[in-house]
């Protein structure tokens, strides 16, 4: 008996499937967009998607488009001061933190959050201008 011994009968059986079926193409590829890109490529600011407002943001009454506006300048300033990289993963992590800041974890109302992150944002910017008044003035 020969245990090295190769199979002569090797068959290789492939997956068949019904006809009509194309063979699915699994993409790996989940490169990110940056950022301040994120907009033209998917036709709306990264914020609208966090906060899954959908189409009707931009609804002067019952949308929030001053609040998105003033989210997005505030982090476009970040990324623009070298504060912030300039990545949507970087991005989502730091309005994370300012939901955590701001015990807004476990709020599920996305007005109360956006209310709440955007008069901390306007905070948050007043104090920046006092510093770099500060700095020019030292």
């Amino acid at each position: 008996m020969d245990l090295y011994r190769k199979p002569d009968d090797t068959k290789q059986e492939s997956e068949t499937l019904p006809r009509g079926k194309a063979p699915s193409v699994v993409s790996n590829d989940t490169e990110e967009v940056p950022y301040l890109d994120y907009q033209s490529a998917h036709a709306k600011p990264y914020t609208v998607e966090y906060f899954g407002l959908g189409d009707t943001w931009r609804d002067p009454e019952g949308g929030y488009p001053k609040e998105i506006e003033l989210l997005e300048g505030y982090i476009k300033d970040k990324i623009d001061s070298g504060e912030l990289p300039n990545s949507v993963k970087a991005v989502g992590n730091r309005i994370k933190e300012i939901e955590k800041v701001n015990n807004l974890k476990n709020e599920e109302r996305a007005v109360v959050k956006i209310g709440v992150i955007t008069a901390y944002v306007k905070f948050l910017m007043e104090t920046d201008g006092i510093k770099s008044n500060l700095k020019k003035y030292r």
